[in-house]
């Protein structure tokens, strides 16, 4: 059993400046959620994975699971065979494996990009909440906890305007193995924080955070902002956590600052 990568190569042949683009997706999710912002990277080579358990990346998980583990796993079986220099971008979980490929491949990154994703490992209360989460889902199942947890990722407003695109989202959470959720959830309880990371990294990289986001609070993004240069930090007003959906135009637009 292996990774599944998808990979849409640029139509020519890229110039040596061209890195290409690792999208990472969030908790319950797939490579699938990026479909509206494949257009932020004209003329590069674009690899879309499904981290490991999720999708069709159909993979025996280790116990316990850490995000340095799938952040070797992405390195071994994408950036290394594949021998690129690729710009990182890492949605919510995407964004902790992200940072975890730039501690220790910093080199072989050519930029990071934090989607709604957080250098700052869990507080208490998060860790409690996220001990909730594993004791609810092996009593009640994952449907059960989906239906409730992802409309919440989405602010209100786009809800209300947006059943079909935010029902869509949770079919595909509600897909998610047991053992893949709660591995997941323990492995971001436990993943320590990495602000150094984001603040040593030498190559260009961008914090796109959501005013209204309850997953990563105004607050934290804010403290990250002080981390980046101002024209490496975008704030979407009245967005929860799911931006690529919520504001996609505004998306694209920061995420093609990076290339």
């Amino acid at each position: 059993m292996a990774l599944f990568v998808k990979k849409l190569p640029h139509e020519e042949l890229p110039s040596s400046n061209d890195s290409p683009v690792l999208l990472l997706h969030g908790f319950c999710e797939d490579h699938s959620i990026w479909e509206n912002m494949l257009s932020a990277f004209p003329g590069r080579t674009i690899y879309l994975a499904d981290l490991p358990g999720f999708g069709k990346s159909n993979l025996k998980l280790p116990h316990p699971l850490s995000i340095d583990w799938v952040a070797e796993v992405i390195y071994h079986q994408v950036i290394e065979p594949e021998q690129i220099e690729p710009i990182v971008v890492g949605h919510s979980l995407g964004g902790y494996v992200a940072l975890a490929l730039a501690e220790k491949y910093g080199n072989s990154l050519s930029g990071l990009c934090l989607f709604h994703s957080t250098v700052f490992a869990d507080s208490a209360e998060k860790k409690a909440t996220r001990n909730k989460v594993i004791d609810y889902v092996n009593k009640s199942g994952v449907e059960s906890f989906t239906t409730e947890f992802v409309p919440g990722l989405f602010h209100s407003l786009f809800r209300r305007k947006n059943p079909g695109i935010v029902q869509q989202v949770v079919d595909l959470a509600g897909r998610t193995r047991l053992d893949t959720l709660t591995a997941y959830t323990a492995a971001m309880r436990d993943r320590p924080e990495r602000s150094q990371v984001l603040k040593m990294f030498k190559q260009p990289k961008l914090i796109i955070a959501g005013e209204k986001d309850g997953a990563v609070p105004l607050e934290q993004s804010l403290l990250m902002k002080e981390m980046v240069r101002s024209d490496q930090f975008v704030l979407l007003e009245e967005t929860a956590h799911m931006g690529m959906y919520e504001k996609p135009e505004a998306c694209k637009k920061a995420l093609s600052s990076l290339v």
